[in-house]
């Protein structure tokens, strides 16, 4: 039993979405009549341009299930079935439409204050999930990625991250009537299934809270990217 991570993983997108922005790929690029190298538009998020070179490079990091760190509880599917790319090119696709709509809204608003050490913070915890420090220095060349630009997509991380949890978790009140119903549904029924005891309601509230108040700032989060989806101007043409 644990708490999920989907909203984390939209802050994951983020990190992504801003690394695919600050540091344009070569894939997906085509030549025009004159030879020159140019990239395809697949969308337009309220004037903002996402190219299928980005498009590309940003699947290609899901894929390469390393920076696992920001990719975990994004919901993308990851496969090695040919047959499933063009899906998971509308999943990733998606998903950096969300990211961005989100952003967008953002910075509309006075930034929070992210402090150097927090966005050092962040920056050591990805590296500690590499075995070497040049591993992820390899890493990071491998996808465009920059000392100076990972840190700027992580800042844009903590930004939204800040937000989310003002907006959302700081008025999420989780009732005592929901805990009980969650321990004598949902985790009666997870215990007999897996034949283990029922342990005490007082041992697991705190653990059955803090599901239930991620689930709910999941089901927020979602509801408000509706929203902004609905008061959006998005094209796209991935094909």
């Amino acid at each position: 039993m644990s708490a999920p991570t989907t909203w984390r993983g939209l802050l994951a997108l983020l990190v992504i979405a801003a690394a695919m922005l600050y540091a344009p790929s070569a894939r997906g690029l085509e030549n025009d009549e004159k030879g020159q190298v140019i990239d395809r538009i697949v969308a337009v998020v309220n004037g903002e341009v996402v190219t299928l070179g980005q498009l590309q490079r940003a699947l290609s990091v899901y894929e390469s299930n390393r920076l696992a760190g920001l990719v975990e509880g994004c919901g993308l599917t990851i496969s090695d079935d040919g047959l499933d790319r063009e899906r998971r090119e509308m999943e990733t696709l998606d998903s950096l439409i969300d990211s961005l709509l989100v952003f967008q809204y953002v910075r509309r608003f006075p930034q929070v204050d992210v402090t150097s050490s927090a966005i050092s913070t962040e920056f050591q915890e990805l590296a500690t999930t590499y075995p070497t420090r040049r591993e992820f220095e390899v890493e990071m060349q491998r996808w465009g990625f920059t000392t100076a630009t990972l840190r700027r997509a992580l800042e844009r991380q903590l930004i939204v991250e800040s937000y989310v949890e003002t907006r959302f978790r700081e008025f999420v009140d989780i009732s005592l009537q929901r805990i009980t119903e969650y321990y004598e549904e949902t985790l009666a029924a997870e215990m007999r299934n897996q034949g283990e005891p029922l342990p005490a309601m007082e041992s697991v509230s705190d653990l059955i809270t803090a599901i239930l108040r991620e689930e709910e700032v999941n089901r927020r989060i979602d509801e408000w990217i509706v929203e902004l989806r609905e008061r959006a101007e998005i094209l796209t043409s991935l094909w």
